[in-house]
């Protein structure tokens, strides 16, 4: 009775197959797509059917095209699978450990732009990510740059008249991840009459999520940073520079 018993390698394949099917699953149900789990796997039941009762030609026509069934699931899912792994990289920091950035000199030319910015009078938001993911605003408005930190590339993102300075500059893992971001607006009405869209959308991304903000405001030229849906305004460089490692640190 020992051939009852698994051994490792089984126990080892059991538990890939199993974390590879619910990844799939998982896949699928975040781009709806239960009904093609769902056409796969009466295709599965049918051809274990037509084997059964050894229907020649229907089996010959399911053999004969079993071997492009992956090469057309990569086909129809490629934008799906890549998303997956792209996001999966990021959450887990695998790119970060090849990748190091130096989190001091983003600050810089953080704060360097920004002033800048304030100090041209040009309207600038940029949203820092943290353990919330904001690819619901991302994916839905935004346009993927995924770029290291620089001043220059901060600072021509919201020049006017640039395709991406409407909407926010999203900051992920300490990289420009994407621009041109639509955020939800606050409804808090201390704000609603006092502040701009831009600052509204600052405090409202803060109430929805974790993030938090830096707005660069062209009516004033004033530099404001927000986190929990809450404003601070006319925000010195150090300050901001010190309220950027407080969070980090949080």
């Amino acid at each position: 009775m020992n051939f009852l018993i698994p051994g490792f390698t089984d126990i080892l394949d059991i538990i890939i197959v199993s974390v590879i099917v619910y990844s799939i699953i998982q896949l699928f149900k975040k781009n709806n797509g239960y009904y093609i789990i769902v056409s796969l796997s009466l295709l599965v039941i049918f051809y274990f059917v037509v084997s059964y009762f050894h229907l020649e030609m229907m089996f010959g026509i399911l053999k004969g095209i079993q071997d492009y069934w992956i090469l057309g699931l990569l086909v129809i899912f490629a934008p799906e699978i890549r998303r997956a792994m792209t996001q999966t990289l990021q959450r887990r920091n695998l790119l970060n450990f090849f990748f190091r950035t130096d989190k001091k000199s983003n600050y810089e030319a953080i704060i360097d732009a920004t002033s800048e910015l304030a100090m041209r009078r040009m309207g600038a938001l940029i949203v820092f990510e943290k353990n919330q993911a904001l690819d619901d605003y991302v994916f839905t408005s935004g346009e993927i740059i995924d770029s290291n930190i620089s001043t220059r590339l901060l600072v021509s993102c919201f020049w006017p008249n640039s395709p991406l300075h409407d909407g926010a500059l999203v900051i992920r893992k300490n990289r420009i991840y994407a621009a041109k971001v639509v955020l939800p607006l606050s409804k808090n009405i201390d704000y609603i009459d006092k502040l701009g869209t831009r600052h509204l959308a600052a405090i409202g991304i803060t109430e929805a999520s974790d993030a938090y903000c830096i707005v660069a405001s062209e009516q004033t030229g004033r530099i404001s940073f927000t986190v929990k849906g809450e404003i601070k305004r006319g925000v010195s460089p150090e300050e901001l520079r010190q309220l950027l490692i407080d969070e980090e640190r949080v």
